[in-house]
């Protein structure tokens, strides 16, 4: 948070959240897997259906992969499914300090959110989705789902630097 009024924010959502977490919502997850390929061999899917396994059962898990349509279909499951509301959203893939490869989820998308206050946790397993460091206004997507005044996260756990997938898929286990 970079001012006052943007942690009083952030606050108010907590405690919105507090007092709105139960419900049918609080028992789902998204997972969402880019697309296997490109500059490495990791297999995306495989590793997103690892964490998937490790679920509660009374948790149901949607997933979304990238392999299973065009951009703009996967993105607007994405959004769809973020508000209607999920205990947890885990993305395994390739990113950048305000996306998700292929722009399935980016900075700008937070402000779109009408999840309200039934806020999930996100667990993005990419490179710099975390990255709040920026000298320059440029806002990470963390921040932006933090941030966002009609829905997005309750909390993020991503990386503020470059990463490897393999170390990932194993604190995304963890």
């Amino acid at each position: 948070m970079r001012t006052p009024e943007e942690a009083a924010w952030v606050v108010s959502k907590i405690i919105a959240y507090e007092n709105t977490a139960s419900g049918s919502w609080n028992q789902q997850a998204a997972m969402v897997a880019d697309k296997n390929g490109g500059r490495d061999s990791f297999d995306v899917e495989a590793a997103s259906d690892d964490v998937e396994t490790l679920l509660p059962e009374n948790v149901t898990a949607e997933e979304i992969f990238r392999s299973q349509g065009d951009d703009e279909t996967t993105r607007t499951r994405i959004i769809n499914s973020i508000n209607a509301g999920k205990l947890l959203v885990n993305y395994v893939g390739h990113g950048s300090v305000e996306l998700w490869r292929g722009g399935v989820l980016s900075s700008d998308d937070a402000s779109t959110l009408t999840n309200g206050a039934r806020l999930p946790f996100f667990i993005a397993m990419t490179c710099l989705n975390g990255y709040f460091h920026d000298p320059y206004p440029t806002e990470s997507l963390v921040e932006s789902l933090l941030k966002a005044e009609g829905g997005g996260a309750i909390a993020v756990w991503a990386s503020s630097g470059l990463t490897e997938p393999q170390g990932q898929s194993l604190m995304n286990k963890s």
